[in-house]
């Protein structure tokens, strides 16, 4: 497959497209990426898109990203989370936010975190949310913090709520800490 053109991968059959090695995926150059139509984007095993690195993630356009399915985006590997700039972050449906793993969520970094839209920050579940640590909670400006259900907040750890400024701490509402 990385023999091929772009214009020959965007032409790839579904079955075609599957039945290439996992390893195959690891050796795709951006052009060769960008040239998967959405279609053939969200038919990519889950063994193809760990192999992909943090480079090949951010080569992804903003539409490939919207169209990775939840199994797909649970697939992606810290690194390749790492990899993804905040357009692509946006670009995440809150369905597939919460196919990311605890270990992807906890390496994400500030920057990453605060391009997370109010309906993606909503959408992250408890188990992702012990991930962070006290640096990462510590980025969240009040009105993300604003946005965490209690249940939300009450799973981050105690290591995690260290990192709370005072400012942080004034603008959680009762209902969020009852």
């Amino acid at each position: 497959i990385s023999s091929l053109s772009a214009t020959e991968i965007a032409n790839l059959s579904i079955a075609d497209l599957q039945s290439a090695t996992a390893s195959d995926f690891s050796h795709l150059v951006a052009e060769q990426l960008q040239a998967l139509t959405t279609t053939q984007t969200a038919a990519l095993t889950s063994a193809q898109i760990r192999y992909l690195s943090g480079d090949q993630i951010s080569a992804l356009t903003t539409s490939q990203i919207g169209a990775l399915t939840t199994t797909e985006v649970a697939a992606l590997t810290k690194g390749a989370v790492e990899g993804l700039t905040t357009v692509q972050i946006e670009a995440f449906l809150a369905a597939q936010i919460m196919g990311l793993s605890s270990s992807c969520v906890s390496g994400l970094s500030a920057e990453q975190l605060g391009a997370f839209s109010a309906e993606q920050l909503l959408a992250l579940t408890t188990t992702q949310l012990r991930g962070l640590t006290s640096t990462d909670v510590s980025e969240l400006n009040t009105t993300e913090l604003s946005l965490f259900s209690p249940t939300q907040l009450s799973a981050l750890s105690a290591g995690a709520l260290r990192g709370l400024g005072a400012e942080q701490l004034a603008g959680l509402t009762l209902d969020q800490i009852n």
